[in-house]
C-alpha cells in the first residue's frame, strides 16, 4: 500500500484566490473507510481503480474506476473502499474565493458530487509532480496551475432529469464544439432558437456563471494546457484558444493564472525539470 500526504500551507500574498490544502495517493485495504467527518476545505477524489461508496448529505453512493467524488467544505461524509475490490484513488483538497467558480466549471455540487473522467488521463502523473514540485520549493502558483490542470480533466455533469436540461447540455456542447471560432452568447442563442436572457439564466443555473465567462475559462483552460504540453509558437495557441488577437488572449490569460502566457509556460518548463531531476535522482 502506498500514501503520499502534502499539506500545504500556500503563500496567499501570491494568490489567495485559489489554492491547495492538501493532496495525495492512496492505495486503500479492504474496508478502509474515513469520516463521517467534514472539512474546512473542499476535496476531490479521483477513483483510478477498484470501487468504494461515499455517503454524504443523507445519500449513499457506489463508485467505480473512472469516477469520482467532490466533497464541499463542511459537509459531513464518510467514504469507504470496497471489501472485495479496494480503491485506489488520487486526491485533492483546495480552497479560496475562486473555489466555488472553479467547481461550477465542471457542475460539480452539494447536489452532483459524483463525476466521470479518463483513467487513460495524466491525473495520476500531474498528482505525483505537484507532490514533487511542493516538496521541492512549496511554490503557491504552481499549484494553483496544477490544480486547474486537474480540474479541467474532469466531464462536467449534469442534472440526471434530461427532460429539464437536454437543451442546456445541447449548449454546452455547442461551446467545446465551437470554442476556437468567433461564437458569441448571441450566435449561439440563434443556433438553439432561444432568446439570450433565457441562455443566461440557463447558464447562471446550472454552472453559476454567465454564458461569456463559461467561454472564456472553457478558452483559456486550453490554452493553458497547449502551452504545458506543446511547444507551439504562443500566437498559434491564442488562435487555436479563440483568440485571434493576442493582447486580448494575454489579458484574458492573466485574469485567470496571474500572469502572462509567456510567463506561465516558463514557469511550467522550469518546474518540470525540477520534477524530471527528482525522477532520476539517486535514491538513499
Amino acid at each position: 500500500m502506498f500514501k503520499h500526504v502534502y499539506s500545504i500551507h500556500p503563500d496567499f500574498s501570491v494568490n489567495s484566490a485559489l489554492h491547495v490544502m492538501q493532496c495525495g495517493l492512496e492505495n486503500c485495504y479492504a474496508g478502509q473507510f474515513y469520516g463521517p467527518v467534514s472539512r474546512d476545505h473542499h476535496l476531490i477524489h479521483f477513483v483510478e481503480s477498484g470501487r468504494g461508496t461515499l455517503e454524504m448529505n443523507g445519500k449513499s453512493y457506489s463508485i467505480t474506476a473512472g469516477q469520482g467524488f467532490y466533497i464541499p467544505t463542511g459537509m459531513l461524509a464518510k467514504y469507504t473502499s470496497d471489501s472485495n475490490e479496494p480503491w485506489a484513488y488520487c486526491w485533492l483538497g483546495f480552497d479560496g474565493t475562486d473555489s466555488l467558480s472553479a467547481l461550477s466549471f465542471r457542475n460539480l455540487s452539494t447536489q452532483y458530487p459524483i463525476f466521470d473522467f479518463s483513467t487513460d488521463s495524466e491525473i495520476h502523473t500531474l498528482t505525483e509532480e505537484l507532490l514533487q514540485i511542493y516538496a521541492k520549493n512549496g511554490n503557491d502558483f504552481l499549484t494553483v496551475s496544477y490544480l486547474y490542470r486537474l480540474l479541467s480533466l474532469i466531464n462536467p455533469q449534469f442534472s440526471l432529469d434530461h427532460n429539464k436540461n437536454t437543451a442546456f447540455e445541447k449548449l454546452v456542447t455547442y461551446v467545446k464544439d465551437n470554442f476556437q471560432s468567433d461564437i458569441s452568447v448571441t450566435k449561439a442563442a440563434e443556433h438553439f432558437s432561444i432568446s439570450t436572457s433565457q441562455l443566461f439564466r440557463d447558464f447562471k443555473k446550472y454552472l453559476k456563471m454567465s454564458p461569456q465567462q463559461y467561454i472564456k475559462q472553457y478558452r483559456v483552460f486550453y490554452a493553458a494546457h497547449l502551452l504545458s504540453t506543446t511547444e507551439l509558437p504562443i500566437s498559434q495557441i491564442a488562435a487555436l484558444s479563440g483568440y485571434p488577437d493576442l493582447c486580448n488572449f494575454s489579458k484574458q490569460f492573466k485574469s485567470i493564472y496571474r500572469r502572462s502566457p509567456a510567463a506561465y509556460r516558463k514557469y511550467i518548463d522550469v518546474h518540470a525539470d525540477v520534477v524530471r531531476e527528482a525522477d532520476h535522482s539517486p535514491q538513499d
